[in-house]
């Protein structure tokens, strides 16, 4: 069953560069997303292990992947609007002061 294994390789090289991108990057929307490349590498190994646990025949896990993934979409709409808030501000205070 060379399916669940390859989507679970995958899954470990993405968490694996998301981490990496964490790290060495300074930029908070670079953060951002290299946090959501995580996000989906743990959503592509929940389906791999459901594949593996039934193969076909329920959905059970891939409707939780599809709540995380929702839940994960919603927390990088407010993680990107409270960036551009704050940007926003900074650059206001920036201009008062010339």
């Amino acid at each position: 069953m060379a399916g669940p294994t390859v989507a679970l390789w995958l899954s470990a090289g993405l968490f694996c560069l998301a981490i990496v991108g964490v790290i060495l990057r300074r930029n908070a929307l670079s953060s951002f997303l290299s946090f959501e490349l995580m996000i989906c590498s743990a959503i592509l190994a929940l389906t791999a292990f459901d594949l593996v646990r039934a193969p076909g025949s329920d959905v059970a896990g891939r409707g939780f992947a599809v709540m995380v993934y929702s839940v994960a979409i919603a927390q990088a709409f407010v993680g990107l609007a409270l960036l551009i808030a704050r940007r926003r501000s900074s650059r206001a205070l920036g201009s008062g002061s010339c």
